[in-house]
């Protein structure tokens, strides 16, 4: 390749990073948006103001349901990567949209009281090493700061409101694989609920065809959003969480038949 050919090659790669390092938090100023966007804006508002009340639900039923079955249904490491991203957009990388700013640190409060829980009762399960156990704290303490600089890093290199997104959905296909796997690893539903599995579902479930309404409306902000990655991710979440609902339909059924078989 000549040198006027690799300068070019420089130029358009440099062209691109900028124009990817410039998406901001912009994107999230609705009442900025053009008139085709104000159009069908409530599709984005109104599963958006879902997922906030679903997702708090959901961490509700989650802290309720490992008290109740002294177990915890979402994996640390999971639970770790959540925390980690809501700590970036609820106190650092805030939206100027009012909603989120509210949500988000809602989010945040609740949540710390779901890994506390499921911190408890790991360590009380005898499933560990005394090492483990004894470190458990300062291993979670540990890798959530490690992945919250990794959130802000990513929030550095693509801009905040890509990374909130990006970092979003690949929480939420860790959270959805992690559950699976926690369900198929275990054989049983102690520490996991419908309740859970239907609030988590919905409320990423409606609001993840919004992403796709803001970049057919909205592409100068919102084109980074229609690619191959992002669907895939999208499928991934998908078909990981219907999945994890058809599992647990089949666990509940086992575990009816043997009490069944039990009690005569």
């Amino acid at each position: 390749m000549t040198p006027a050919v690799d300068r070019i090659d420089l130029v358009q790669t440099t062209s691109l990073s900028q124009e990817t390092i410039d998406i901001n938090m912009d994107g999230f100023d609705f009442d900025t948006a053009p008139a085709e966007f104000q159009k069908v804006r409530w599709v984005v508002e109104t599963p958006f103001i879902i997922s906030g009340v679903g997702w708090t639900m959901n961490y509700c039923f989650t802290i309720r349901k490992a008290y109740q079955d002294r177990m915890s249904g979402v994996s640390l490491i999971a639970l770790s990567n959540n925390l980690a991203w809501e700590i970036a957009f609820a106190l650092i990388n805030l939206p100027p949209n009012p909603f989120p700013r509210a949500i988000f640190p809602l989010w945040l409060s609740i949540n710390a009281f779901v890994l506390y829980a499921t911190l408890k009762f790991e360590r009380e399960s005898g499933s560990h090493s005394p090492f483990m156990r004894r470190h458990l704290p300062s291993i979670v303490l540990i890798s959530v700061l490690g992945l919250l600089s990794g959130h802000l890093a990513f929030s550095s290199h693509v801009g905040p409101l890509a990374a909130l997104y990006w970092g979003g959905m690949l929480c939420q296909v860790t959270l959805s694989a992690s559950a699976l796997g926690l369900l198929l690893q275990r054989g049983h539903t102690r520490g996991m609920s419908y309740k859970m599995w239907l609030t988590r579902f919905v409320a990423s479930g409606v609001t993840v065809p919004g992403l796709f309404v803001r970049a057919a409306y909205w592409p100068a902000k919102w084109h980074w959003v229609d690619n191959v990655l992002m669907y895939w991710l999208v499928g991934a979440f998908y078909c990981l969480d219907i999945t994890y609902g058809v599992c647990l339909w089949y666990f509940r059924r086992v575990e009816r038949r043997s009490t069944r078989v039990k009690q005569g």
